[in-house]
This record gives structure tokens, C-alpha cells and sequence, in this order.
């Protein structure tokens, strides 16, 4: 047994002189273990054991109180010592591009208890204010992408910046759905023959192309994702472009174009509607 004994203490010395830095660290780790445990027992023995340098008969009152005050003094500085503070998260979402993203939904975490919910306003900016001191899990969801997900440290007194993108995602094929609409001039006439294309942001080479039968137009996807539409009607009106994000019922599309007109230049530009 003592052989036994010896050898592994060679053999553990050998590995912390292979490992200079792991060794300082367990050895630095001990020593702060040890010395809090000290330091804690010292003042429990203190507070709570130690009895009162007096006489029992001049100071019964204070010592029947002693047990009862040096709880209350614990207490109390535990909860000061550990009391971690808040912070704040200030973050912004942005796509690809660099696109900032409105309405996108941000989760915090902690394990899988949801700890505070926002929303992105139209700056693509959400915020998390009073946040206690820790680790937590920051969760970022827009209908039509991925959803991302990353480990974010709030400090006390600290407000942290944070950006993060989020990827189009493409959804597994359970179509076919039907986008439909109608293409109306700055009048408001429906447009007849205007050219509708379909260009699916996941995959620039799936391209859909139709044109409007009576000012209507339709698409039949069969995979889901974010599509830009662009409808074009010549040069009598300005092109127009819409994305539509395909994964469930679609809303028919109402489109109207602006008018054009020649600049001084002799060019055509889009007036606006």
C-alpha cells in the first residue's frame, strides 16, 4: 500500500512538471479555496460559538441575544458579498447584408427558464435593462430566418453591446404553396401582360417568372423560404419590388406601381406614386 502510495505521488509530480501553467492554477485554486474556507469558519466561530468575554451573571441578556445577532450579522454579509448587481444588453440584429432587422423576436435564457422577452424596433435595436449579474443565453428569432443563439456574461454596472446576423433559412419542401396578387398603375387600373418575377433569396438561380392576366398574377412554390418579387410593366411605370416570405398561407399581394417622367436631361425616372 505505501508503494502504491509513492508512486502515485511520483507519478502526479511528474505531470504538474510537464504542466507548469495547469499546476499554478490548481495550486492558486487551492490556496483560495482553502483561505475562504478559513475565513468563513473564523467568523461563524466568531459570530455564532465563541461566548462573550464576561460574566455570566452581569450579561445574561447579551449572551441568550449573541446567537440570534451573530445570525443576523451573517446573513447580512453573505447577502452583501454575494449580491451581484444588474447590467444592461444593448444589442442590434442585422441580416446578411448588413440589413438591420425590425420585429425580431430576442429571448434571454437562463437553463431553459425564459428570464425577459423583447422585440427589435425599426432600428433593427432591442434592450434589456436590470438584468442580475451572470451567464445567461440570448435568443434571436424573425419569422424567414435561422434562428440564432449565443452565450452573452451580464456584469454588474456593465451595459453590453451586442450584434448579431441572422442567415435566410430554407425550409424543408412541404408544399406546394400558392402566391397570388394583382398589379394596379399609379392610377389604380389594373395592369395587363406586367411582368412578375420570383427570385428565391436562398438560391438565386430559382427564378419564377409570369405576367398578370387582367392585372392578377399567381406563383405556385414548392419550397419555402424568402422570395423578392419584382414586377416591371416596361417604361411606362416604375419597377416594384416586394419580398414575400413563403411557409404557410399567403395573403394575396396588391401591387401599384409608380408613374415615371422625363428629367431635364432627357432621362426617364420614377416620380413616386
Amino acid at each position: 500500500m505505501a508503494q502504491r502510495f509513492v508512486l502515485d505521488v511520483r507519478y502526479s509530480l511528474r505531470i504538474l512538471r510537464r504542466n507548469p501553467g495547469f499546476a499554478a492554477v490548481a495550486v492558486l485554486v487551492l490556496a483560495l479555496a482553502i483561505g475562504v474556507n478559513t475565513a468563513s469558519f473564523g467568523l461563524v466561530d466568531a459570530l455564532l460559538f465563541k461566548p462573550l468575554p464576561v460574566r455570566q451573571h452581569t450579561s445574561n441578556r447579551t449572551t441568550k441575544e449573541r446567537p440570534m445577532c451573530g445570525a443576523m450579522a451573517l446573513a447580512v454579509t453573505l447577502v452583501v458579498t454575494t449580491a451581484g448587481g444588474t447590467g444592461a444588453i444593448d444589442g442590434r440584429v442585422f441580416d446578411l447584408s448588413g440589413e438591420r432587422l425590425p420585429d425580431a423576436d430576442a429571448t434571454l435564457l437562463s437553463g431553459k427558464k425564459s428570464i425577459a422577452t423583447t422585440t427589435s424596433d425599426a432600428d433593427g435595436r432591442f434592450v434589456f435593462d436590470k438584468v442580475p449579474a451572470g451567464s445567461y443565453r440570448l435568443r434571436l428569432h424573425l419569422r424567414g430566418f435561422s434562428r440564432a443563439e449565443r452565450p452573452v456574461t451580464v456584469r454588474s454596472g456593465e451595459r453590453q453591446a451586442i450584434d448579431i446576423w441572422l442567415k435566410v433559412y430554407k425550409l424543408t419542401p412541404m408544399g406546394p404553396w400558392r402566391l397570388s396578387g394583382i398589379v394596379k398603375d399609379s392610377r389604380g387600373a389594373l395592369l395587363e401582360g406586367a411582368s412578375v418575377t420570383a427570385i428565391a433569396l436562398f438560391d438565386p438561380n430559382k427564378i419564377l417568372i409570369t405576367r398578370t392576366n387582367k392585372g392578377a398574377f399567381g406563383f405556385t412554390f414548392e419550397e419555402a423560404g424568402n422570395y423578392v418579387l419584382v414586377t416591371q410593366d416596361g417604361m411606362k411605370d416604375c419597377p416594384e419590388i416586394r419580398l414575400a416570405t413563403v411557409d404557410g398561407y399567403l395573403k394575396p399581394i396588391e401591387v401599384e406601381m409608380g408613374p415615371v417622367a422625363t428629367n431635364a436631361d432627357g432621362y426617364t425616372v420614377c416620380v413616386g406614386k
